[in-house]
């Protein structure tokens, strides 16, 4: 339906006498209607507004404005309702202009202002042009009376000058850069990026069109703003301004000289760090300027960082953001170094790191960035008295040692910022560390420390010193952090019997205070950190779990025998399971191995063995606690392949029952999923088809016999098979026949598996064709879900053209696959895709010109991306013969590809400097672009990266 019949259905409205800004975004901006051919349209129709039949004066505003905030109940409600009328009113405008005109009272005037805050964001266009010139001559007369007006009032002025700027700049506003620069009233601007911003309705084009005309007036904007004297809006401004303008033109010696000048003062410092801390932080553009101006930077702000903890935070910030610079500077020769050495005693001192400990996000940071000083500090070639970093390792500890664990995630220990810290510091510093170790009380921060340092040549103290630590008194607390601290211990001394016994009893005690207190939080941290001492032990040194007659592995598996089955639910118990699955599955012995996987699984055994029959009727509870009982054999057999082998044939049996007795409905979805899922695991666990083969097809059963609610899992689950045993497509003929042909009809969720399948099975080598109609419409209905297995099938389909089959399919009906090509190539959907597309489309295009198809396929292509993508663009022929020589020159199909992607990514550039590109015809050797492409490859391809650098 044209844009304007669209219009005219929703002009005629009935409320307040306006059209609501609703309409206006929706139907005008998003379908891109400039604002002054809408201005004319509305015009040009004669639109009507029912307006009541009463005019309103100015005197009654000021009654009612009085009485709105003065008044009793009743008397407020009047005045309500006076209002509800006013809005509805014909001359609500001018009674409007007139109380701003000559009233100065702030109730008078707040009203007046309400007025024009609904008309302008409500019903601007509705109103004469006259009147709102003389609205916006009367908001400027407004702010520049300060004597007058009250403060509220001159700001409200200036926050509905920039409403009426967004609706009129710049088609019915050429000027007002230039008039609220001249008038120096930089709040306007403010409100105006703010509303531009932050209003998701205004289409990025839009958005775009007027960030350019800023950039192009920048220099004259940046001289008002820098003006002395210099206020707190004008530094917002700029602060607003510095997020998306082009970094060059933020950042110069002028411009940075001036604002760390202005950290100097005190009303001032807050929006100059964080005008700095978008330009050096948030700017990932900015890496060039930062390393041209470092020096004065780091310098100034660290002068104020001395006195002031934000500065502080503010400099530690930007050298974290620039951890790759300051990596260059490892290979500077001494004396640079010393330019940095501020920079250090700075980081060293406790007071800007004070706000660190309640941030892991920042926590990392502060190790990062010293793991990289200390890095660089131990590379120089100077002497340990004359180096900086290193001096500082004593007051380093300290500091470091007190926020090593702040968090009960035990995590921490392990991660190698932290760890390589504390090893550095053991290296160069020794005696002090092994003094600071040995003498201080044993604490939770001494335990991860020493868990940091261990390692070299020095495993016998640090052997005593967790000996030492062990025969202290241990709280729960500090059992918790101990814990983990010794399964790293555990890597470096597994034959420590004294630390595996005292582990596994530890491991014993946490698991039976679990069974009495489980949902204590202080219970639930004792079990989240033996949780994650089992897993590392379980990642890194998985035989402990057999040493000593296999100790700490009873140990574990005792817990869950006698666990209560309503615990089955929690992570915790899940985590468990599977770090036994993991301990278990390399035992050779046959019959220990039954042994220790009935043990684990007797209690889950048991209960589906119980419930069975009965499950479908059970209460909630039991269904959930049944459901996760599968979930659990599904993660154990992942986990344990031969978990399949012991007890896969007596579970597909009981999931064969189920299959056939359960009902669809809400609740049995859940444990139709996990049944699917267990099944594919013990599938996938044995070694050979002839062994999953039975099981397999007693699984697909319920599929053959037409039950059409089981073919979406079935699907699912064929897939999953299909990936191990490929031997499973033998069956695929009467697959698809039965299953998958009955649901290609409708598209919904589940066709992602069927697209799935069909890649996996490579359904082309049985004859079939290319089911493009079903392809086209998934794709549609799950673009992000299925493009990228779409894509991949279309590129093996073009691929095999070999086969009689398909090249009579790309015969018939090349022009349906190239029309679905071209369609996901100019959708930005697909973008992330594009090195995918591409190459089905090269795929796609040898196949025709093998076929002799008369198809200038690339060029049409990129006929429809450019039309589509770049409107504006004049040069065709550019890109065209850029295509002609790639296909000429580039032998390589990967060159080609390569090629071919970054020219498809440079097409979907929409930015305005595009144009740029395409009117200039001369390079810099007096060559033409087209004349540029006979050149050598090397120097075409400088040539290009250039003009890509334009976008």
């Amino acid at each position: 339906m044209d844009i304007k019949i669209l219009l005219e259905n929703y002009i005629k409205i009935q409320v307040a006498g306006k059209i609501h800004k609703f309409i206006l975004y929706q139907i005008l901006f998003k379908n891109e209607i400039v604002s002054n051919e809408y201005d004319l349209f509305l015009k040009s129709k004669k639109i009507e507004i029912n307006f009541i039949d009463q005019y309103m004066n100015a005197e009654e505003i000021v009654h009612y404005a009085h009485n709105l905030y003065n008044g009793g109940v009743e008397i407020q409600q009047q005045a309500a309702d006076f209002y509800f009328r006013l809005m509805k009113s014909e001359n609500v405008f001018s009674v409007g202009l007139d109380v701003l005109e000559n009233y100065n009272d702030l109730y008078s005037n707040y009203a007046a202002i309400h007025v024009f805050n609904n008309i302008v964001n409500d019903s601007w266009y509705c109103w004469p042009k006259e009147l709102q010139t003389s609205l916006k001559m009367i908001l400027f007369r407004i702010i520049n009376d300060k004597q007058n007006r009250h403060p509220v009032i001159i700001d409200s002025a200036s926050k509905i000058i920039a409403h009426i700027a967004l609706n009129e700049f710049p088609d019915n506003w050429s000027t007002f850069i230039c008039d609220i620069t001249q008038q120096g009233n930089f709040q306007i601007f403010i409100y105006f990026f703010e509303d531009l911003d932050g209003n998701r309705n205004i289409p990025s084009l839009r958005r775009n069109q007027i960030h350019d005309i800023f950039v192009e007036a920048f220099d004259f904007i940046k001289s008002a703003i820098f003006k002395e004297p210099i206020t707190i809006p004008q530094i917002k401004l700029f602060h607003i301004l510095s997020s998306w303008m082009p970094i060059d033109l933020v950042v110069s010696d002028t411009l940075i000289s001036i604002l760390l000048g202005l950290l100097k003062l005190e009303n001032m410092k807050e929006n100059v760090i964080e005008c700095l801390y978008v330009l050096f932080v948030q700017r990932y553009d900015c890496i060039d300027q930062f390393e041209n101006f470092h020096q004065i930077i780091l310098s100034k702000i660290y002068e104020e960082a001395l006195n002031d903890k934000k500065c502080a935070w503010l400099l530690a910030k930007i050298i974290c953001a620039h951890l790759p610079f300051f990596s260059k500077v490892i290979n500077y020769s001494y004396p640079n170094y010393n330019c940095y050495s501020f920079i250090f005693q700075l980081l060293v001192n406790p007071g800007w790191c004070d706000d660190l400990i309640h941030d892991n996000d920042n926590i990392d940071s502060y190790w990062r960035c010293w793991r990289l000083f200390l890095d660089f500090a131990s590379r120089l070639r100077c002497k340990k008295e004359e180096n900086h970093v290193l001096l500082l390792i004593p007051q380093l500890f300290i500091q470091m040692a007190e926020i090593i664990h702040t968090t009960i995630d035990s995590e921490l220990i392990i991660k190698d910022d932290a760890r390589l810290c504390f090893a550095t510091f053991w290296r160069y510093e020794h005696d002090f560390i092994a003094q600071q170790l040995t003498n201080a009380q044993p604490t939770i921060q001494l335990f991860y420390v020493a868990t940091c340092c261990l390692g070299g040549n020095d495993l016998a103290f640090f052997e005593e010193l967790m000996t030492s630590f062990l025969n202290i008194d241990m709280t729960p607390e500090l059992l918790t952090h101990l814990i983990p601290c010794l399964a790293r211990f555990l890597k470096f001394f597994p034959n420590n019997s004294y630390f595996l016994q005292f582990f596994s009893s530890s491991i014993e005690n946490i698991f039976k205070i679990t069974n009495d207190n489980h949902e204590n939080q202080s219970i639930k941290s004792l079990q989240n950190s033996a949780i994650f001492a089992l897993n590392y032990i379980s990642i890194n040194n998985q035989k402990l779990f057999k040493m000593n007659n296999c100790e700490l592995l009873d140990n574990v598996i005792g817990f869950l025998v006698h666990l209560d089955i309503v615990f089955i639910k929690d992570s915790f118990i899940q985590t468990l399971y599977k770090i036994i699955a993991q301990s278990i599955a390399d035992i050779a012995d046959p019959n220990l191995f039954s042994e220790f996987l009935n043990k684990s699984l007797e209690l889950i055994i048991k209960f589906i063995n119980f419930k069975t029959n009965t499950i479908l009727t059970a209460l909630q509870e039991e269904y959930e606690i049944f459901v996760q009982c599968f979930y659990i054999l599904y993660l154990f057999a992942s986990n344990c392949p031969k978990f399949s082998v012991v007890l896969g044939s007596q579970f597909i049996e009981i999931i064969h029952s189920l299959l056939f007795s359960i009902e669809f409905n809400d609740r049995d979805y859940q444990l139709i999923k996990a049944c699917y899922c267990l099944s594919s695991a013990i599938i996938n666990g044995v070694s050979k088809w002839d062994l999953g083969e039975p099981l397999f097809n007693k699984i697909l059963e319920p599929s053959f016999l037409g039950n059409e609610k089981h073919f979406s899992f079935a699907v699912e689950f064929l897939t999953s098979v299909h990936k191990k045993f490929r031997e499973s497509d033998v069956i695929f003929p009467i697959v698809f026949e039965k299953l998958i042909k009955p649901i290609m009809t409708e598209i919904n969720e589940d066709s992602k598996y069927i697209i799935d399948y069909l890649l996996y099975v490579e359904f082309w080598k049985y004859g079939l064709d290319l089911p493009i109609e079903f392809l086209n419409a998934t794709i549609h209905h799950l673009p992000l879900a299925s493009a990228k297995q779409i894509i991949l099938i279309l590129h093996h389909f073009c691929n095999s053209f070999h086969l009689p089959h398909v090249q009579q399919y790309i015969i018939q009906q090349n022009s349906l696959i190239y029309d679905f090509l071209v369609s996901i190539l100019v959708d930005s959907i697909y973008n992330i895709y594009f090195t995918k597309i591409v190459r089905a489309f090269m795929s796609f295009s040898s196949a025709c010109c093998e076929l002799q198809i008369p198809y200038e396929l690339l060029h049409q292509m990129m006929f429809s991306v450019l039309i589509n993508r770049i409107p504006r663009i004049k040069d065709h022929n550019l890109f065209l013969q850029f295509l002609e020589y790639v296909r000429q020159n580039f032998k390589s199909q990967k060159m080609m590809e390569n090629g071919l992607r970054n020219l498809i990514i440079s097409s979907h550039c929409c930015l305005p400097t595009t144009s740029n590109l395409f009117e200039t015809d001369e390079n810099s050797n007096g060559l033409t672009f087209e004349e540029s492409l006979q050149t050598e490859s090397s120097e075409f391809l400088e040539k290009f990266d250039f003009v890509l650098g334009a976008f």
